[in-house]
């Protein structure tokens, strides 16, 4: 029986008004694909003592954008992103459905300090029984250790945890690994072969559990 059900956030219920990394790569001009610049920037070292914005920044350094116009150019769409952060409609309704009926729920996500507080600002205070977030504890998706920061909590069985998620490899790919319940959500309605279940809407959950 099912007693925890663990969410992704981004693009499961909460997203930027635009893709800020296809954004900042059509500004930038680097001649590489999204999913590439996603992976160099994050094995960009930079100084961890920087606030997000500016480590954001350093990264484009590192990985070769100087201009000074250009960096402002992508200054700007970071702060514009991060001050527009949506919940999808179907959202809230859906969490505290599940609440009431006592499951525990969990938040993992891959997020910097500046992203998580204004995103969580827009959920009620005590939705979540737990917030696990790369920057706190070191590890990012598909890494399984932001998973077992959940799951070592608990003395029960990994088929009684469920991930919640938009991306096969960091979100179902790694949770099934670790023996749990997946539910891959995709508003465009595509469908992942692997998850144990695939949604368009989150309100689908509803009638899962």
């Amino acid at each position: 029986m099912v007693k925890i059900i663990a969410f992704d956030m981004w693009q499961t219920l909460a997203d930027y008004p635009f893709n800020l990394y296809e954004e900042v790569l059509r500004v930038a001009k680097l001649s590489m694909k999204l999913q590439e610049f996603i992976i160099k920037k994050g094995k960009a070292s930079v100084s961890s003592d920087l606030n997000d914005k500016d480590r954001f920044l350093e990264k484009m350094k590192v990985m070769g954008v100087t201009d000074k116009k250009i960096l402002k150019k992508i200054s700007n769409l970071y702060y514009k992103a991060h001050e527009n952060i949506f919940l999808y409609k179907d959202a809230l309704d859906t969490l505290n459905y599940l609440k009431c009926k006592g499951y525990v729920l969990a938040l993992i996500t891959n997020v910097d300090r500046y992203a998580q507080e204004r995103v969580l600002q827009l959920f009620p205070k005590d939705i979540f029984d737990h917030v696990i977030t790369s920057f706190e504890i070191g590890y990012k998706k598909p890494e399984k250790e932001i998973f077992l920061a959940l799951s070592e909590k608990y003395d029960i069985d990994p088929s009684e945890i469920v991930m919640v998620g938009d991306t096969e490899i960091t979100d179902i790919l790694p949770a099934l690994r670790l023996g749990w319940k997946t539910v891959f959500i995709n508003r465009k309605r595509m469908v992942s072969k692997k998850a144990d279940y695939t949604i368009s809407s989150l309100r689908e959950l509803t009638e899962i559990f």
